[in-house]
């Protein structure tokens, strides 16, 4: 019997335990698959090293880092939203809405929006950071702070290059894989799940916004990152493409991998996480409102589409 299909017909909560046996499954055969292909050059060794690898400033180190992060990129969110779509529907990218080509406006008023929601974002990202929890959440808060600052080492680690090459290796794995794949699992896959399963599409996008912020396991920058990811699901909704909310996210992801390969040029004096940022409150309320105008655009632009280009009733307007 095949699995092209199986899941069609089957329930919000059937498909929510079929993505998550998915993306569990698929996380440990790719990182097996991954060691294994590292022991003809590395030695067996390279299996018992592997939880070790932290010393960030040794590029070796770094440069098994990187390979790992694109072999999970790939089992972990490229791979199971296909696989989930194919089992659901036979034709994934369909169900994905990933068959059609995204328009050019779309495109610009999103890469657009990217930019113009910088400032707000980056003082969202500061009010974040100034967060603390109760005296009694203290070893919560001692745990998030280490897990922050581990995951910010890791990311300037691999910012770290002035080569050609090495920005394209990092334009793949911190633009690309994440956009397409992210969108696909967040937007495509649970999204979806939880706006059949709540019958509503406001709880679908903030539920799929919230576990697309918490997966990044970085808790001070939880808020903006929430707030894109709900900006990225109504963007879906409106416009029935997952290239476009894929589009923004790349630019978003991208901009960080460009700004930072200037900088260790010295071409710029700018940081990634500066870029864009203002503490004037003026620029931050005129980017508020940038963000407002260019989200009224796209809902205009892509309501039509949406209504006659998803009518799968899992994600219509309502």
């Amino acid at each position: 019997m095949s699995l092209a299909g199986l899941y069609k017909q089957s329930s919000p909560l059937s498909q929510f335990l079929l993505i998550m046996f998915l993306l569990i499954t698929l996380l440990i055969f790719s990182t097996l698959l991954g060691l294994l292909m590292l022991i003809p050059f590395y030695g067996a060794s390279i299996v018992r090293e592997f939880s070790t690898l932290t010393n960030y400033t040794d590029p070796r180190v770094i440069s098994l880092l990187k390979y790992f992060q694109i072999v999970n990129q790939l089992g972990m969110l490229v791979l199971p939203p296909i696989l989930f779509a194919w089992i659901v529907d036979r034709a994934p990218f369909k169900y994905l809405r990933a068959d059609k080509k995204p328009g050019w406006r779309n495109l610009l008023l999103v890469t657009l929006l990217i930019f113009t929601s910088m400032p707000l974002i980056g003082w969202l990202a500061e009010l974040n950071q100034a967060m603390h929890l109760p005296y009694w959440l203290t070893g919560l808060e001692a745990w998030m702070k280490s897990s922050e600052a581990n995951a910010t080492k890791i990311t300037e680690a691999f910012f770290m290059t002035g080569s050609f090459w090495g920005l394209l290796l990092n334009m793949l794995m911190i633009a690309v894989l994440p956009a397409i794949g992210e969108e696909f699992l967040f937007r495509g896959v649970f999204m979806r799940i939880f706006i059949r399963w709540l019958n509503n599409n406001h709880a679908g996008i903030w539920i799929a916004a919230i576990l697309f912020s918490a997966i990044h396991m970085q808790f001070y920058g939880f808020i903006p990152r929430l707030l894109l990811g709900a900006a990225f699901g109504y963007i879906f909704i409106w416009t029935g493409n997952i290239w476009i909310p894929v589009a923004a996210h790349f630019v978003q992801n991208a901009t960080s991998v460009m700004v930072a390969w200037l900088a260790g040029r010295g071409i710029i004096s700018t940081s990634a996480d500066e870029f864009g940022q203002s503490d004037n409150i003026y620029i931050i309320a005129v980017s508020a409102i940038c963000i407002t105008i260019l989200l009224v655009f796209i809902c205009r632009s892509g309501k039509i589409q949406t209504i006659n280009g998803m009518a799968d009733p899992d994600i219509e307007i309502s």
